[in-house]
């Protein structure tokens, strides 16, 4: 099932806009724009790097402008810098002829009198570098012009004016000082680096505009490179936050990350929309380098989403079963597990790892819950009963500090064996968006869905605390008691449905509102 996208929609500027491609590192980087070449996002990039502590996720990298000269001088753009009173667009839908994702990696092929050129690109696995190559196909030899643009920014925000860019030429390229952090750009096949620092001002952002936020960004270039573009060999462009190491083969590198796009399958899995969305999944499991953890031994963990998206644990607890908990991947779901159990803090996982390097933050109810549903899939496919039960400690005590109580007023009713919580200014629930200080759905009490994942979590903890010889019948006393009331308090029986949150500040919530 191959993504194709043809000559039609790749010349028409609007189509082309609104189709993005995304290649990840597997640390939370990601290269990421539009088949038309404009940059509609501020976390469009060929380079966003996943940095340690206190960067983060840093927009290094954000766009090569390629031109063609022809051996009489003339120079075709293969992207046309458009100048409007909204701001600067690049458009290379002029001469795209074809779009496609070869096993997942984005591939743009354009012609132009008579040349028909193809260009690639992948990121290398858990590093921070990303490789573009360019082929001629078809036509006689030209010389291909490369002006890169960098931001060296937060992936939030947007360069405003000259910052302070040093630049270093190299034989083959420059590196890069800017913001505290490093780049570096090559070329291979005995560039010309024609050195010409300059910025270009107000490249627009079509989406940011459309939200409503700050839609424009200067970017600094430190000039040209020239390089002949023959048949007989490849350009390859690489850049990344470490030099090229000694020895580095494009080839060899292409061929790692073509791999990294297979997974395992499933026996008899055939379905070709089922392979699209297992290789899909490859992009959101990473390794995450918390600060104090060995270097050697990265944290696993679950990207929410990208562009924005940290690692929230609700996201990952509920993702896992499809992720990771299957054959081939099992030792990875443990990983993710033993990542949130770690960060166990007062009876709750992390509800976000920030990428800032600040501490976890503890803001959910159900996030903690989750992860007892994923542990009983993981028990379920691989019957690995000994992870459990040498967690049980820790399990256990997640449903203590559940009853004596946690942080944002999170803890078991004694009267009804009900989970209750809710705080000022906290949204606890999967319905979490605030504007500002504004919580929009505050679900303050005890809403219907944490009440299923708080009797789900008993009902295990007491079958576990059974099968390791332990007493788990006080916990079947709660799961109990909690079955019984919510079946007594959650009916709306004017409405004929279930109450949304029942013991909220002003009563019992009749909305009719989705759960995850």
């Amino acid at each position: 099932m191959a993504l194709r996208i043809g000559r039609e929609t790749c010349r028409n500027l609007e189509s082309a806009l609104t189709r993005e491609w995304l290649v990840t590192n597997g640390l939370g980087g990601y290269a990421s724009g539009t088949i038309s070449g404009s940059l509609t996002r501020r976390y469009h990039a060929l380079l966003v790097a996943a940095l340690p502590t206190p960067f983060g996720r840093t927009v290094m990298f954000n766009y090569i402008w390629e031109q063609l000269r022809w051996p009489d001088g003339r120079v075709v753009p293969l992207a046309t810098l458009n100048h409007t009173g909204e701001g600067s667009e690049f458009d290379c839908s002029q001469y795209l002829t074809g779009f496609w994702l070869d096993e997942g990696l984005p591939v743009f092929r354009w012609t132009a009198a008579g040349r028909t050129i193809e260009k690639r690109i992948w990121m290398e696995h858990e590093t921070n570098r990303s490789v573009i190559s360019y082929r001629l196909v078809t036509g006689p030899a030209a010389t291909l012009q490369l002006r890169p643009l960098f931001a060296h920014r937060d992936y939030h925000q947007q360069r405003h004016g000259q910052g302070g860019f040093d630049m270093a030429e190299t034989s083959d390229g420059w590196i890069i000082d800017a913001e505290r952090v490093r780049s570096y750009l090559e070329v291979h096949r005995v560039p010309v680096i024609r050195s010409q620092p300059d910025w270009y001002w107000r490249v627009l952002h079509r989406a940011e505009r459309a939200r409503g936020l700050d839609d424009e960004e200067d970017l600094f270039t430190p000039g040209v490179i020239e390089v002949s573009l023959s048949p007989r060999a490849e350009v390859i462009l690489v850049t990344g936050t470490e030099p090229v190491p000694p020895g580095w083969d494009a080839a060899g590198s292409l061929q790692a990350a073509l791999e990294q796009q297979v997974v395992l399958e499933d026996p008899g899995a055939d379905n070709p929309l089922a392979c699209q969305l297992v290789r899909a999944a490859e992009h959101f499991r990473v390794a995450r380098r918390t600060p104090g953890a060995p270097p050697r031994t990265p944290d696993r963990t679950v990207i929410a989403g990208y562009h924005w998206f940290t690692d929230w644990g609700r996201d990952t607890m509920i993702s896992l079963p499809g992720l990771a908990i299957r054959p081939g991947m099992l030792w990875e779901a443990r990983a993710v597990l033993d990542t949130n159990i770690r960060y166990l803090d007062q009876g709750l996982i992390p509800n976000r790892f920030p990428d800032s390097g600040h501490p976890p933050e503890y803001d959910t109810m159900d996030a903690t819950l989750w992860m007892f549903h994923a542990l009983s899939a993981y028990l379920g496919v691989s019957g690995d009963w000994r992870f459990i039960a040498d967690r049980l400690d820790a399990l256990q005590g997640i449903i203590d500090w559940h009853v004596r109580g946690t942080r944002h007023n999170i803890r078991m009713d004694p009267q009804d064996g009900l989970l209750a919580g809710g705080e000022d200014g906290y949204a606890l629930t999967w319905m979490d968006a605030r504007v500002q200080d504004w919580v929009v759905t505050p679900r303050r009490g005890k809403p219907i869905e944490i009440n299923a994942l708080w009797y789900n979590a008993l009902r295990l903890i007491a079958d576990w605390s059974e099968r390791a010889a332990r007493s788990g019948q006080h916990f079947s006393q709660m799961a109990t008691q909690a079955r019984e009331s919510a079946r007594a308090r959650f009916w709306y029986a004017q409405g004929g449905y279930c109450y949304d949150v029942v013991d909220g500040p002003v009563g019992d919530d009749p909305s009719l509102r989705p759960t995850p």
